[in-house]
């Protein structure tokens, strides 16, 4: 043994940890992309459609809007802390790969809608 620092996960389990992260990721788009194909593409009550002049954005437009401008990096933060925090918690403990994926979503994602609600109080007071 050469004396260095051993992890108690295995690399194997680190790599299927950061796939379970990536996926649990990839349903949360797909669910985006569900509500965006099923949202109605005009307003109910009438109202011109658009930006500007009075206008709303239609509801499919609308999560269009939120996906490209929040969620997309959103998505990003969540994705990068997750894989940090996967990499940080795997080397503190044994994990399963099903466990340590999921916790290093919920960190990423907390770290990522926290930071998203900084930067919109920030917005607003400035």
């Amino acid at each position: 043994m050469m004396g260095g620092m051993t992890s108690p996960t295995s690399p194997g389990v680190r790599a299927r940890a950061s796939l379970v992260h990536l996926g649990w990721l990839l349903l949360l788009v797909a669910l985006w992309a569900l509500a965006w194909a099923i949202a109605p593409d005009h307003n109910a009550n009438g109202q011109c459609e658009g930006i500007g002049w009075g206008c709303t954005l239609t509801p499919r437009d609308g999560l269009l809007f939120a996906g490209l401008f929040i969620g997309t990096p959103v998505l990003a933060a969540a994705l990068v802390a997750g894989l940090a925090a996967i990499m940080v918690l795997a080397d503190r403990r044994v994990w399963r790969p099903l466990a340590l994926g999921t916790v290093g979503t919920l960190i990423g994602m907390a770290f990522a809608l926290t930071a998203a609600a900084l930067v919109g109080v920030v917005a607003l007071l400035t």
